[in-house]
């Protein structure tokens, strides 16, 4: 009879899956609300102990403090056996600290927080004396046992842990330390000199620079007829907007640029009267990898298109009324601005986009793939690949000037070759290879 047996008392197979070594390294994941920065330790090393049964989690010796953690969110490494003696000295192994940390709780509510109170009742049926044993880091080894005490009586823990480090070398001066979220404002600061209101932007050392920027960006959307001025209504509901200012900086992180958007506030409309759907398919950054190493194989060349004010292209299905944006001159109490196409900051913005893009490019012959709708495929005697992210767009294909003729006569558009940044990586282009590197990525957010 080959069924073991759990498998004759309950009829059901065991779950062999949850089973690790006793002994062995344990990390337990820390709870999202207790990192002090982004990237700060994501866990910390403990010692498996058991299992628990009720929940399917495990009770794992944090080595750090000497508690033992219950908790779902954990990884194994099965060929470490750490020593208890490892325990930081001046902490005690004491079995009735235990701190909560599972995933969901039996109703389904979302307990990843650690719990505060414990009643420990379950934990403290086993006789007064209960023996850990030393494993040592072999694995194997001597057994040394040592007798740990726990109490048999009934009560309730508080865990508190402090969210600071308590001891500060006497040498710092504490008005040097701040916490992590003012020293990225801080360098945020110095990173960005960009205003952040169009009051801002005109009261800049570098005005003119602005105001030309602002020109520009009024200039294309009176070029693509995005709007059209309306008398107002009192039944209209109004959509305002606000100026979005930034320097854009090339691949060495040098400004080449003043930019100047005007975004609409979406956080006033409301669905399902001034939009449905928003959900906007994205390329999927193995697809673009892949294509890259296809291109290397091939020898195919590697082009990147942006098209200018992309959102600027797409005709609207719904109705929206804008109040007159800061920089149009136009009586505010009288008129406002009816949207004939998307702007920037409207929900279903990127949506409109991809299905004008994609709209055209099927009209052009090209066949969107089946696991990436942001990948086309042109079949002719020299193939395109084509990639979409937004309004970038990387060609792969030996001859592509017949494309750029075409496209350049629905958009405007700017060729970039060779491609020097695309989804924030560096791309290299030689004779027999292509290069990728994020040093840039790294220099402008580290």
């Amino acid at each position: 009879m080959n069924k073991s047996p759990y498998l004759l008392w309950t009829n059901q197979p065991p779950q062999i899956e949850r089973l690790r070594t006793f002994g062995c390294l344990a990390f337990i994941a820390n709870p999202r609300n207790h990192h002090t920065w982004k990237m700060g330790p994501a866990g910390v090393e403990g010692i498996l102990l058991g299992y628990e049964n009720k929940n399917t989690a495990y009770h794992i010796l944090r080595i750090s403090d000497a508690k033992v953690i219950v908790t779902k969110h954990e990884a194994f490494d099965k060929g470490k056996f750490p020593s208890i003696t490892e325990v930081s000295e001046g902490s005690h192994l004491n079995l009735n600290d235990f701190t909560t940390m599972v995933g969901e709780s039996e109703g389904g509510a979302d307990c990843s927080e650690m719990v505060d109170e414990i009643q420990m009742n379950s934990f403290c049926k086993s006789s007064p004396s209960i023996m850990v044993d030393e494993v040592h880091g072999n694995g194997e080894g001597s057994l040394s046992a040592k007798a740990v005490t726990a109490p048999i009586t009934s009560v309730h823990i508080r865990v508190i842990r402090p969210f600071h480090p308590s001891l500060v070398s006497s040498d710092i001066n504490s008005l040097n330390i701040l916490p992590y979220t003012m020293r990225a404002d801080a360098l945020l600061t110095l990173a960005d000199s960009s205003p952040c209101t169009y009051k801002e932007a005109l009261n800049a050392p570098e005005k003119e620079l602005w105001l030309a920027a602002i020109k520009k960006e009024l200039n294309s959307m009176d070029k693509l007829q995005v709007w059209e001025v309306a008398e107002r209504h009192r039944n209209f509901k109004l959509i305002g907007t606000t100026w979005v200012f930034r320097l854009k900086k090339d691949h060495s992180n040098w400004e080449i640029a003043h930019k100047a958007r005007l975004c609409a506030q979406a956080f006033t409309q409301t669905q399902g009267f001034n939009f449905e759907k928003t959900y906007t398919p994205t390329g999927h950054l193995n697809s673009l990898q892949t294509l890259i190493a296809f291109a290397a194989e091939k020898g195919l060349k590697f082009h990147q298109i942006d098209i200018k004010s992309a959102f600027l292209n797409s005709p609207l299905l719904e109705e929206f009324y804008l109040h007159i944006p800061q920089g149009v001159e136009l009586n505010e109490k009288r008129w406002c601005l009816r949207l004939k196409k998307a702007i920037y900051g409207l929900k279903q913005a990127p949506l409109a986009w991809y299905k004008c893009m994609k709209e055209w490019l099927v009209g052009a012959n090209f066949q969107a793939c089946i696991l990436d709708p942001c990948v086309f495929h042109w079949e002719g005697i020299k193939p395109i690949w084509l990639y979409l992210h937004v309004n970038d767009i990387a060609v792969f294909g030996n001859e592509i000037s017949e494309f750029k003729e075409e496209i350049s006569l629905k958009f405007e558009i700017k060729v970039l070759c060779p491609v020097h940044l695309l989804l924030w990586v560096k791309i290299t282009q030689e004779a027999d290879c292509i290069y990728l590197d994020q040093q840039h990525f790294c220099e402008l957010f580290l």
